[in-house]
């Protein structure tokens, strides 16, 4: 993939040097059987991209910078492998690992130069348990190793032991209840164990399924919110939450509309965010968010369906008062799926976003933008399509300072075998 790109620095404040990009990327998937019920599964995945990239200048942002390019390669896999052993118990055992360099050179200003290595490592086992019918437990247990390297600037590593444990009960087709524990020892942020409970039941003669969940959440700072040049902060704490979602989904005419609504709420503690006004990670002490999300889908024939989704979100920042940065209060977006010969598929969103703060209290764009996609079955697995992003060409800042691409059009070949 090669494009000549627009300004990432926002073009509404004189920026006008475009930056390109390049990019070549190769993927596979490659799983068999053993042993009649044995079942190992691997993939790899490689990425190198070129990026022509721009300066920051505080109280301004984002700046034009010429001859300033960032180059990333990232190579990466996974390899999992599963026996069962009794009618009761399948252990599954993986491996993965992520290789990543990002190489940044500013002609005009050498001391803008990085060179940052990462690799991440896994390694796991989960435990599928079947004491009963209807009862399924997960045991498991991760050990994940993370070393960064800012090569003439700092080389640190992180681990995490993590233990889980989940249990799975689903009473005939009309009742699902879990519970979850999990267990993760940082290296540098301690010791945290989270909770999650579900529930969902549905009521068969009219077809109403209750749900709801409940649970908390804990976050490291990862090696770029901690390191990056420019970016980084040594002062982040580790990001925790609680919250809960209960909603109500109801289908009608055999399932052919389906209208879910679900109601939220989460508390924050030490969330982590982005200062758009000294472009650095933050934590935000204490904040909630709150609020509804409504999704319609509809089988208007066998060739055209229809999705609507629209979410309502109420956001605070409680030492301040003031809206959470970014977070929309108005977030819609309208797909219709069609199908109108055999092999040929085709669909198109509408999205609409609204109320959106920067991190400076200041309001930002609201947008409307419609995406389009197009496939064809010439044979068996073997697919040609394309794809339109931002199709009236809407002109906006997703993000502060940085301008979104206008119209843009990719397409490929997709071969599955």
């Amino acid at each position: 993939l090669t494009t000549a790109g627009v300004s990432s620095a926002s073009e509404a404040l004189g920026n006008s040097e475009n930056d390109g990009y390049e990019n070549i990327s190769a993927s596979s998937r490659v799983g068999a059987n053993f042993l009649a019920d044995g079942r190992v599964d691997t993939t790899l995945q490689f990425d190198r991209g070129l990026t022509d990239i721009d300066g920051f200048q505080f109280g301004v942002g984002p700046v034009d910078v010429e001859d300033y390019t960032q180059r990333r390669t990232r190579f990466s896999g996974r390899a999992a492998v599963s026996k069962p052993l009794t009618d009761w118990l399948t252990p599954k055992t993986y491996y993965s690992f992520s290789d990543e360099r990002l190489r940044g050179r500013n002609g005009n200003q050498p001391s803008d130069n990085f060179d940052i290595k990462s690799r991440v490592q896994e390694v796991g086992l989960e435990n599928s348990l079947v004491f009963l019918e209807d009862m399924t437990t997960l045991l498991g247990y991760s050990f994940e190793h993370r070393h960064g390297e800012n090569i003439g600037n700092f080389e640190d590593s992180v681990s995490v032991h993590s233990f889980y444990l989940h249990n799975q009960f689903q009473y005939e087709d009309w009742l699902s209840l879990g519970a979850g524990i999990r267990n993760d020892n940082h290296s540098t942020f301690s010791d945290e164990t989270t909770f999650r409970l579900t529930a969902s039941a549905t009521v068969p003669v009219s077809q109403t399924r209750l749900h709801s969940s409940f649970g908390s959440g804990f976050r490291a700072p990862n090696f770029n919110e901690l390191f990056f040049p420019g970016f980084g902060n040594l002062d982040l704490k580790p990001e925790k939450a609680l919250g809960y979602d209960v909603g109500v989904e109801q289908a009608l005419f055999d399932e052919r509309l389906i209208i879910d609504v679900t109601f939220f709420h989460s508390l924050y503690r030490d969330l982590i965010d982005f200062d758009d006004a000294t472009f650095t990670a933050i934590n935000i002490n204490k904040a909630n968010a709150y609020g509804f999300e409504t999704t319609v889908d509809l089988e208007v024939c066998e060739q055209l369906s229809l999705r609507g989704s629209y979410t309502f979100t109420e956001s605070e920042n409680e030492a301040t008062g003031d809206l959470l940065p970014r977070r929309p209060r108005h977030d819609v977006s309208l797909t219709a799926f069609l199908d109108p010969v055999e092999r040929l598929t085709a669909s198109t969103t509408l999205f609409l976003v609204n109320s959106r703060v920067e991190s400076s209290g200041e309001n930002m764009d609201n947008y409307e933008r419609v995406d389009a996609a197009l496939s064809y079955e010439v044979a068996q697995g073997f697919s040609p399509y394309v794809r339109f992003e931002n199709l009236f060409d809407q002109r906006y800042e997703e993000l502060p300072g940085l301008t979104t691409p206008g119209f843009t059009a990719l397409g490929g070949v997709e071969f599955v075998w």
